[in-house]
């Protein structure tokens, strides 16, 4: 499998999608741009500092795991609580199952993952959990095509 950019992004969309109801990738401030389903991931690479150092391309990104809250709010802290279960479960996949497509998420099982909760967010009254991450992708000539040759 190819790892550019936009490859990473897409296969963790795919992989998301078998466990949400939608996943957006792009800025988290345009969620609420068009109407969306719930519960939703939100794989958001902007204004991150990403990193290239001695062929490994380091990807910071933030997600964010969201469901829409009860106008009365009484389902709030069950929102929370499943969208923090939900996001450990996606990170724990990405932790196990990313080497198969040739790039990698926290190899070093000490790494602390801060999970922030968070509740109405957006006008959509959604709650749910934020978590920044890195994905590290080996470059193996794969990242892009080399528009840099000889003659």
């Amino acid at each position: 499998m190819d790892k550019t950019y936009y490859q990473v992004l897409t296969k963790m969309s795919e992989i998301a999608l078998s466990g949400v109801s939608e996943c957006f990738i792009g800025d988290v401030w345009e969620v609420e741009a068009v109407a969306r389903k719930y519960p939703l991931l939100v794989i958001d690479p902007h204004l991150k500092n990403h990193t290239y150092q001695n062929g490994l391309f380091k990807l910071r990104l933030d997600l964010y795991m969201v469901d829409l809250v009860l106008d009365d709010e009484s389902n709030e802290l069950e929102v929370l609580s499943n969208m923090t279960g939900y996001m450990i479960q996606y990170l724990n996949y990405l932790r196990d199952h990313l080497e198969d497509y040739g790039f990698y998420f926290r190899k070093d099982l000490n790494t602390v993952i801060n999970l922030q909760t968070f509740t109405e967010k957006w006008d959509d009254s959604v709650s749910g959990v934020k978590a920044e991450i890195d994905i590290m992708v080996p470059d193996d000539g794969n990242l892009c095509k080399n528009i840099w040759t000889n003659g």
